[in-house]
């Protein structure tokens, strides 16, 4: 299936959703500036399942919590898939980024998202390394590098307490 055609559905569906927050009273009018910035965000991620869960998150303007929270959850989101593999990247710097500290964004994510902002990090991480295993040339340690690991061998151990198998026999099954 043609990835763009698929990302294309999922912006239109995506910009239904915002209409109908517009027409509930759930969100303001943002013009053209935010249809540009998804769709950039968009163009960024390669993978159907992140797609969907960003996709997806949007739905939550329809939630009893207040508007304003959910701006803040997608900022969190934003700045997670944004960042999550440069060097020095941790809870601390998103809560810096945010405003908030790290107790209270901890807390925060976890009563608007229902898991751990380190959990949903690690399925963030877990999903572009299966993306990047995926290509048989590229190195373990390149992907390691390529998702914020300093070190090959703690990116194996992550992978296979996050998957069940190590990065090779994820190859194995999967790349064939």
């Amino acid at each position: 299936m043609n990835i763009a055609h698929v990302k294309d559905v999922y912006f239109q569906y995506l910009m239904i959703i915002l209409e109908m927050a517009i027409q509930y009273g759930l969100k303001e009018i943002d013009g053209d500036g935010e249809r540009r910035y998804i769709w950039k965000e968009f163009d960024g991620i390669m993978n159907l399942q992140i797609l969907e869960s960003y996709v997806l998150s949007f739905l939550e303007l329809f939630q009893d919590s207040s508007g304003e929270d959910q701006v803040k959850i997608r900022e969190i989101i934003r700045y997670i898939h944004n960042h999550f593999s440069d060097k020095g990247f941790t809870i601390k710097t998103i809560a810096e980024y945010i405003g908030f500290n790290e107790t209270y964004l901890s807390v925060y994510f976890k009563k608007q998202r229902g898991q751990t902002i380190k959990e949903y990090i690690n399925e963030v991480r877990t999903e572009q390394a299966k993306i990047l295993l995926s290509n048989a040339d590229m190195k373990l340690h390149e992907v390691a590098v390529n998702l914020g690991f300093t070190d090959a061998n703690y990116f194996a151990t992550f992978f296979k307490k996050t998957t069940g198998c190590t990065p090779t026999e994820f190859r194995e099954k999967c790349v064939r």
